[in-house]
């Protein structure tokens, strides 16, 4: 390799770096149909919306505490204010290798 195309080599990412400057800055927004959300008469509500609903208070939150980018859910609150998340669905009964025969 000569000098001059070593130089060339060298300052080439310092003649890029210029031009990378003068790009404007793209904001890329999440798709609508894609952002979670929760819906009350007609109107969409984000993650954290507290709105009373037939008389008491609730909160736009994951239906799922340990998804937090889950689908989410109208959840009553608590007398602390507490969101109170359903009891998981259990099957009645469990079978494990049943012989059959």
């Amino acid at each position: 390799m000569s000098l001059k195309s070593f130089v060339v080599f060298l300052t080439l990412p310092l003649m890029c770096a210029g031009v990378l400057a003068q790009v404007e800055p793209v904001v890329i927004a999440q798709p609508q149909q894609l952002q979670s959300v929760c819906w009350f008469e007609g109107r969409k509500y984000s993650q954290g919306a507290r709105i009373e609903m037939v008389g008491r208070m609730v909160l736009c939150a994951p239906r799922d505490p340990l998804m937090i980018d889950g689908p989410l859910v109208w959840l009553s609150l608590d007398e602390q204010d507490n969101p109170v998340y359903p009891e998981p669905r259990r099957p009645n009964k469990i079978t494990i290798n049943k012989n059959q025969g």
